[in-house]
């Protein structure tokens, strides 16, 4: 019996050192630089990857089809959607005009950005002019760096940051505008 039992904990203690090791093995080096800088001239709000709700919206800098760049940072004091989509996302294409016609509704305290990823800039120019799209501010991120920075996983994903830049919503899938009207009127974005 004693020996049945030492052989147990033998048989724990391996499998104990074992997890141990492999945390300490896979775990990411702290002092090693982070894959993903943030934008010139800005502090980030947070250490990547932490996009989840009540933390700091984690900054970046991408252009958009005007050519200019667009921080995040830029935009405190602005209740912001923030939207991951791509021109061959069929539920995006559903989306983009309900986001177009929030942001045209909302102008004056919100500012929607429409983060496409993956595709050049030409290709998303023609898609966001066939759908009409004026008021959402397009950024193109054709690495997907941005996207990877926010661990988007799937398209359509819209996070809400209220005017500080705290995330206050994370939704992955396509919003509906009852949806969308309510988590406005919660964060208290006025028309």
């Amino acid at each position: 019996m004693r020996a049945v039992k030492l052989i147990g904990i033998l048989l724990l203690g391996i499998a104990v050192g074992a997890g141990a090791g492999a945390a300490l093995w896979y775990a990411p080096n702290a002092s090693a630089p982070s894959p993903i800088a943030p934008a010139p001239g800005t502090t980030p709000l947070t250490a990547a990857p932490a996009p989840v709700v009540d933390a700091p919206a984690p900054d970046f800098s991408l252009p958009g089809l005007d050519g200019r760049m667009a921080a995040l940072a830029d935009l405190r004091g602005k209740t912001v959607i923030l939207n991951f989509w791509a021109t061959w996302c069929d539920p995006c294409r559903e989306e983009l005009p309900l986001l177009e016609g929030i942001a045209r509704t909302y102008a004056d305290s919100l500012t929607v950005i429409a983060v496409e990823t993956g595709e050049p800039a030409e290709e998303v120019r023609a898609f966001t002019n066939e759908l009409g799209l004026k008021w959402i501010r397009v950024l193109t991120d054709p690495t997907g760096r941005t996207g990877s920075l926010y661990l988007v996983r799937g398209l359509p994903t819209t996070f809400f940051l209220d005017p500080t830049g705290m995330i206050r919503r994370i939704r992955i899938g396509t919003l509906n505008a009852a949806e969308l009207e309510s988590t406005l009127k919660q964060m208290g974005a006025e028309l």
